[in-house]
């Protein structure tokens, strides 16, 4: 099997749906996802087993192809990101349409969300949500056919997990009649909620294509390893950072070892700053992804700071980093990059790895991808309201102006003092102050 790379093209003759079989056939031998269960330890889980994980998993959700197509399933499972995937992977394969939906919501907001979506099934883990499930099922009306399954094990998907070859046994799931539509629905994911109960927003294959396009994913390709491990799983920084780097960048993402093979009787590894660390540590990630209140907690240790250092880069999300602890990580030469995104638009920003005109000092400043078209609206007070409109490249999956295909963000922004192109975000016109990874 190949070593080097054949990287999904971009032209849209490969859509999401397709690309897991890609990548089988193309980039088999390459590690598409790793973990160590010790010290001095790696397991790496190739495309082909991946791949094959996937088929496995339509087998198991849609067994012959016999049903109706384009059925939206939820996932509302507490599973490793591993069989999480495999499982997201397995309901495109099967031609169904994914809703990944946080198990952190609300009951109400989860019924709220299955009906305005059309969801009729849920995939679930009744040994840590049975009793989630049955508070869901008691808010649907009774005219509202709901079906709640389990998900599939690790080892329905992953029989050899970490050591599948290409002489294993392994049966395809059969091709569908037709190839996907580049304007058909792929997946549903919902938004953050943080002004109200969250929404469905359905992504088709030709918004999905532009995120690929986007310089997240494809500058992912220069660094050799993403941390992923501690990503909210089923929102919009799973999506990208746990599925569309490594499909559609190869580049490979680092995961905490999966804690149950034949059943859900054990719940993922909970996160903690620590365990990110050492787990990032012992799978050689170059590219580590913090959250505001994690990196507080790493700046406090020195031989963390150090490992941060030589770091191709530390994305920041999921709030506003204050502005004492970036000043001080960027003055010892952490490479800190704020990314901007929502369910709505896709990850938008550069990662401005080796920008000259981007100085240390100006680490809380963001700029926009160029495959996007933002339209700056002025405020009264002086920033401006980020607005995106459809380009040939990149679509947003909502539209709210009038006369133009476009989103309203409501966020607000305002510009560097001296650099044109760099933008930091400063609220909201609700005064909702909103940093990605916003769902």
């Amino acid at each position: 099997m190949s070593t080097q790379p054949v990287y999904p093209p971009l032209d849209g003759s490969v859509l999401l749906p397709s690309l897991v079989d890609f990548n089988l056939q193309h980039n088999a031998s390459l590690p598409a996802f790793v973990y160590s269960e010790a010290v001095g330890s790696l397991t790496e889980i190739s495309f082909l087993e991946f791949g094959r994980a996937a088929h496995r998993a339509a087998h198991l959700l849609f067994p012959g192809n016999e049903g109706p197509q384009s059925e939206v399933v939820a996932i509302i499972a507490n599973v490793d990101t591993l069989l999480y995937g495999a499982i997201f992977a397995g309901l495109m394969q099967a031609g169904l349409i994914p809703f990944t939906i946080s198990h952190l919501n609300s009951a109400e907001a989860i019924v709220e969300m299955l009906q305005k979506s059309g969801c009729h099934r849920i995939l679930t883990t009744h040994a840590s949500l049975g009793t989630f499930m049955t508070q869901i099922s008691a808010l649907v009306p009774p005219e509202y056919r709901l079906s709640i399954q389990v998900v599939p094990t690790l080892a329905q998907c992953y029989p050899k997990l970490g050591y599948e070859t290409a002489v294993d046994a392994f049966t395809p799931y059969p091709a569908p009649a037709a190839p996907p539509e580049i304007d058909g629905v792929s997946l549903i994911l919902h938004s953050s909620g943080s002004t109200g109960f969250p929404k469905p927003i359905p992504q088709t294959n030709r918004v999905v294509l532009g995120w690929c396009a986007l310089d997240l994913v494809v500058d992912s390709r220069r660094t050799f390893r993403f941390s992923g491990m501690h990503v909210p799983r089923g929102q919009i920084g799973w999506f990208t950072i746990d599925f569309l780097v490594p499909l559609s960048s190869l580049t490979s993402v680092s995961l905490y070892p999966p804690t149950s093979f034949y059943d859900h009787a054990k719940v993922p590894v909970v996160p903690t700053s620590d365990n990110i660390v050492e787990h990032c540590q012992r799978t050689g990630v170059t590219g580590v992804l913090g959250a505001p209140q994690l990196v507080e907690l790493w700046i406090r240790e020195p031989e963390i700071v150090e490992w941060l250092k030589a770091m191709d880069f530390m994305i920041v999300g999921g709030g506003p980093l204050a502005v004492k602890t970036g000043d001080a990580l960027s003055r010892t030469g952490v490479k800190i990059v704020h990314q901007y995104g929502a369910t709505e638009l896709g990850m938008v920003t550069k990662i401005l790895l080796g920008t000259a005109e981007r100085s240390p000092e100006d680490w809380n400043y963001m700029q926009f991808s160029d495959k996007v078209n933002v339209r700056w609206v002025p405020q009264a007070d002086g920033s401006f309201e980020s607005q995106f409109l459809d380009t040939e490249v990149h679509s947003v999956s909502v539209y709210n102006l009038p006369g133009v295909k476009g989103y309203a963000t409501n966020d607000c922004w305002v510009p560097h003092p001296t650099k044109p192109d760099f933008w930091r975000i400063v609220g909201r016109l609700d005064d909702v102050i909103l940093f990605l990874l916003r769902a």
